[in-house]
């Protein structure tokens, strides 16, 4: 039963690191867009 709980812990931790890095990556091809134009 513990193992399963960390295991869903460290998933959310791994979707919220992959979130975060999504965003980053999304806005530096915002902000390279708006320099090229």
């Amino acid at each position: 039963m513990e193992s399963s709980k960390d295991h869903q812990q460290l998933l959310s931790k791994e979707l919220k690191r992959t979130r975060v890095l999504l965003i980053i990556f999304i806005i530096g091809f915002l902000v390279v867009y708006m320099f090229n134009k």
